[in-house]
């Protein structure tokens, strides 16, 4: 599931219903804040993980420590609590190939100019 679909899902639960989503007053909430998912309610716009960690972190009384232990594993955005997509994460052998790859391209980039390729003067 993306962090959009389940910002929708936690809203449709938040609300009651996809109908009520429309009605929602998270514009203004008690405490005088306004929901870190309002503007997405609908499904609509781009919300990126770090939106979902600030919520967490309201949850959680501004606590990090709490939201890192945070129990409740069956709350739809509990796999992005830390603000990161754990469905993008990459595994130490694929982050080295990315970069030995990115290192040849600037070396040939470099070579092509006849400048400088990894700090030495070719």
């Amino acid at each position: 599931m993306t962090p959009k679909k389940a910002i929708r899902k936690k809203c449709v639960e938040c609300a009651g219903s996809t109908h009520e989503t429309k009605n929602c007053r998270g514009n203004k909430l008690l405490d005088g804040t306004k929901c870190y998912f309002f503007d997405f309610r609908d499904g609509v716009g781009r919300p990126t993980v770090k939106t979902v960690r600030k919520f967490c972190l309201h949850c959680m009384g501004d606590n990090s420590e709490l939201v890192k232990n945070c129990p409740t594993e069956n709350c739809i955005l509990h796999q992005y609590r830390f603000g990161k997509n754990p469905a993008r994460t990459l595994s130490p052998e694929r982050k080295r190939e990315l970069v030995e790859r990115f290192a040849r391209g600037r070396a040939e980039k470099q070579k092509k100019k006849g400048g400088m390729a990894g700090g030495i003067c070719v």
